[in-house]
């Protein structure tokens, strides 16, 4: 209230000053009266967003943003405004305005904006309010900034008003129930239904709801007409009251009813019991803003085209030389810069011709002194009269000299000033950036160091205009006398015209040599800080490099999936062949266990390449869309601090960060293992190849030595031809051994009797006939064995151990209990081997962000335990005994803090 008052005082006197300004200008100006429509804005202890710091200024462009949803009907205002003059007017207002808002607070697009200050409080209002207010206009259509018939032109108003307002809530449904804010999303149906001032919600009497208020607004005006002008406004009032929003000071320590208690905290905030705080309570009132459009008529008479316009009339600048400190011009306000400039030129020309005659009259005087002393030697009481005359000549000779060098002082400091705000407006926008770098803060450093040197600069000088100049020369300006001189006296000095001039050349001579000598130094500092600078930026390149290199190294060391898949399908070639030997089989049986295991090497190594490769997206912040994350603070501080504080730094990161490393490095080092444990398979398998091709060509080679020689049906394989060639190579051995003749005799060969050979035939048929069914034999028992299919040794399937198997997180968006497929693989390789170790247990932990209310993440990180729980029974298949819940975890903390997605997931971990 104190405010107000000394506000009104202030508008009193701004409304006699231009009535002042309304009698020297004897233009008649007509009323205007005009009507507006818009929408009314809100800023107090609901407002979704605050404005407490320098840094936070940037969002005042929210007093202009519209939002459907706490718009319910426009805002009606009717106007009049009279200009008194070329530049002031007066301007009467009522206005009819609504307003409201919500600690749940809903974007445009309809959102909730969670992390709004007091999500948790739950508060709402909605405000009737009717105002009537007096302001005081400035325009800028004065002729001097914009012409008098400018199509646009800006315009500033500022002023006091009265004010009376009504409160209302949405405490209930259109059923009469009470909301239950821990539900998700916006439940109120928008009906303020509760008149909250009756219900006195806060510790206290009841609050007026008639209050003053301050107005400062802007308008942008577009001249339709000489009657019709069209403005866009926007004012920004100070109400007298904290009250607009029913939320000011503290809770109440107890309430009558359940109902009363109910409309004060409708949410599920904690209150502190040693405060009780319900609002800011900072001292600062509510502020409502109006922003319309307006449209005003006025009654004035229309403008001739030969209206006489009056010149322009300039006044000579005017100067008082019995007072040479003060030099006093006439009123120059229409005067052009150029003008001014040339006028004090040829002032100051005039007067310093003045100061010079004024010398040479001193002059005269002295010489006049001389002769009366010497022909007033012995008479004391003269003597002292001219001592007197004289000393008082000295003191205006150091006035002159005084007055000569302030000026010469007044413009260095005009200099040093304009260099001073320069810096200053440069510093300020610096300041103005929202993330500031390395080289920003080097720069304002800078800046600083500039503001103070020329601050002192522009002390000395004032110090230095203070005291008298010195004198011009001490040895002339003494009483000395001469013994050349009959009369006993000398003439006290001999002043030269050229002596004045002379001493303010060495007085600017010193001051630019000072003048350089500081800017030198600044210049070597400005040099020191860019050399620095450019290390820091240097270093960090440096950085981002190394950072560029890990990352490929890390990439280039896993084994390739096409690498393995094609070692799986040449070892998957190998075929086993038929055998009747049991180290065959032996064989066998090894290369086929060898590829099992494999292949579940393979499945096992893709696993946990998968997961790793997650994690290490994950630590690097690649598919996080939240910028504001664990990660992306300690690449940054990597690159901003130097390499001391960087190392201190690395020993605060979160443990959230540094599991993420030890998963990291686990996952690389089982990836490592696996490749070396495939290699060590791979060359196994080649060695039992070996062996396997040498033992089949050594059973190839083997020689049948009892066979008889049978035709047989078309042989299935290249095999069986051999071995069939070979028992009719033999059965051709043993008919020519036992047809040759006996050699060994000496007897004449006489021709047999025919008895002999009948009886050799017979014997050689009976031999044939058994061979050849020994043969028979032999062909059916290989055809049997090509019918019998080669036996085939189940591997056994190998059993992981669990215990060593990574633990797999699964993360969730915003409020969502479903999971996206690129989540949901990540799954795949711990379900396989659960369904290869039926004793392995899986273990489900949730967790959720530590923003909102707890009670109510519970229940979302719940939900998200379902849904993976679900997941591995229908999709995955595993059985409901495999699966164990644990509670879901919600981190407390203290204070604001953002929201985390690292938070939002689900954690599968054998047990």
């Amino acid at each position: 209230m104190k405010q107000i008052y000394h506000s009104y005082r202030v508008l009193f006197a701004v409304l006699l000053i231009s009535a002042g300004l309304q009698a020297q200008d004897k233009r008649d100006y007509a009323w205007e009266i005009g009507a507006g429509i818009g929408s009314t804005n809100y800023y107090g202890d609901v407002s979704p967003y605050r404005i407490h710091h320098l840094k936070d200024v940037y969002r005042v462009y929210r007093f202009l943003e519209f939002n459907r949803h706490y718009v319910n009907r426009p805002s009606f205002s009717l106007l009049a405004h009279k200009q008194l003059n070329s530049t002031f007017g007066i301007l009467l207002q009522a206005n009819a305005l609504q307003f409201s808002m919500s600690d749940r607070y809903r974007r445009a697009n309809g959102d909730l904006k969670s992390d709004a200050p007091n999500f948790a409080r739950s508060l709402n209002f909605q405000t009737d309010l009717y105002d009537i207010g007096f302001d005081i206009t400035i325009s800028s259509n004065n002729g001097r900034v914009f012409k008098e018939d400018a199509r646009f032109y800006p315009s500033v108003h500022l002023g006091v008003g009265l004010s009376t307002f009504g409160v209302k809530g949405d405490l209930y449904d259109q059923n009469g129930t009470r909301y239950d804010y821990t539900f998700p999303g916006h439940i109120n149906d928008d009906n303020f239904e509760t008149d909250l001032r009756e219900l006195n919600t806060e510790e206290g009497k009841r609050y007026s709801n008639v209050t003053p208020y301050l107005n400062a607004g802007v308008a942008l005006n577009f001249r339709l007409s000489q009657k019709f002008r069209l403005a866009l406004q926007s004012d920004i009032k100070y109400s007298g009251s904290d009250y607009l929003d029913d939320v000011s000071k503290t809770y109440k320590a107890n309430y009558a009813t359940p109902a009363l208690a109910y409309a004060a905290r409708p949410g599920y905030n904690v209150v502190n019991p040693a405060t009780l705080q319900r609002g800011d309570n900072n001292g600062v009132n509510d502020i409502y803003i109006n922003n319309r459009l307006v449209i005003l008529y006025s009654f004035g008479k229309k403008k001739r085209k030969d209206d006489f316009k009056a010149p322009v009339v300039y006044s000579i600048k005017r100067f008082d030389f019995r007072r040479p400190d003060s030099i006093r011009a006439t009123r120059q306000d229409t005067m052009p810069s150029a003008i001014r400039r040339q006028n004090f030129i040829s002032a100051r020309n005039r007067y310093l011709a003045d100061s010079i005659r004024k010398v040479d009259s001193i002059n005269k005087t002295v010489r006049l002194a001389d002769s009366l002393k010497q022909l007033t030697n012995r008479d004391t009481s003269l003597r002292q009269l001219i001592d007197a005359r004289l000393d008082s000549i000295q003191g205006d000779l150091r006035d002159i000299k005084t007055v000569i060098r302030n000026q010469s002082l007044m413009q260095g400091y005009q200099y040093l000033r304009f260099q001073h705000d320069s810096v200053a407006r440069l510093s300020e926008r610096l300041l103005l950036r929202r993330n500031l770098t390395a080289s920003d803060r080097l720069q304002q450093r800078v800046y600083e160091l500039q503001k103070d040197s020329l601050k002192n600069e522009m002390r000395t000088l004032i110090w230095m205009s203070q005291y008298p100049a010195n004198d011009l020369d001490s040895t002339l300006l003494e009483w000395r006398p001469s013994n050349s001189n009959p009369t006993g006296y000398s003439p006290p000095f001999r002043f030269n015209d050229t002596t004045i001039v002379t001493q303010r050349e060495a007085i600017l001579n010193r001051h630019q040599q000072q003048a350089d000598s500081i800017e030198n130094q600044y210049r070597k500092r400005l040099e020191r800080l860019q050399t620095r600078l450019d290390s820091l930026q240097a270093q960090e390149t440096r950085s981002a490099n190394s950072d560029n290199s890990q990352s490929s190294t890390k990439r280039d060391s896993a084994i390739s999936d096409d690498e393995a898949e094609v070692l799986r399908e040449a070892l998957e070639e190998v075929e086993p062949t038929e055998t009747d030997n049991s180290e065959l089989d032996s064989l066998q049986t090894i290369v086929s266990n060898n590829s099992s295991a494999i292949e579940s090497m393979q499945q096992r190594l893709k696993a946990a390449r998968d997961s790793a490769a997650f994690y290490r997206r994950t630590l690097y912040a690649r598919d996080i869309s939240d910028t504001d994350t664990i990660v992306e603070k300690r690449r940054w501080y990597e690159k901003v601090l130097p390499r001391s504080k960087r190392g201190r730094q690395q020993e605060e990161l979160t443990d959230e960060a540094r599991m993420l490393k030890r998963q990291e490095a686990y996952y690389e080092d089982q990836t490592r293992t696996m490749n070396r444990d495939i290699d060590r398979l791979q060359r196994a398998n080649r060695l039992l190849e070996n062996d396997f091709d040498r033992l089949r060509r050594r059973r190839n080679d083997r020689v049948v030595t009892s066979a008889p020689a049978v035709v047989v049906p078309a042989p299935v394989n290249n095999t069986d031809r051999a071995e069939i060639n070979e028992l009719r190579e033999e059965i051709a051995l043993l008919r020519t051994q036992m047809l040759k003749p006996d050699t060994s005799s000496d007897r004449t060969p006489v021709v047999a009797p025919v008895v002999a050979p009948l009886q050799q035939a017979g014997k050689d048929s009976v031999q044939m006939a058994s061979l050849r069914a020994d043969l028979i034999a032999l062909q059916k028992e290989l055809d049997s064995i090509r019918r019998t299919p080669a036996p085939v040794v189940k591997a056994a399937q190998p059993l992981y151990d669990v215990s060593s198997f990574p633990v797999i997180s699964v993360y969730f968006g915003m409020n969502a209990a479903t999971l996206p497929s690129t989540q949901t693989d990540k799954i795949a390789p711990m379900t396989a081997v659960a369904k290869q170790n039926k004793d392995a247990r899986i273990v489900l932990k949730g967790f959720a962000d530590a923003v909102g209310n707890a009670t109510v993440n519970k229940a979302i990180a719940i939900k998200r335990i379902n849904y993976v729980r679900n997941l591995l029974i229908t999709q995955f298949g595993l059985s409901p005994a495999q699966i164990i819940i644990e509670d879901p975890e919600i981190p407390v903390v203290s204070g604001a803090r953002r929201a985390n997605p690292l938070d939002r997931r689900v954690d599968l971990q054998f047990k």
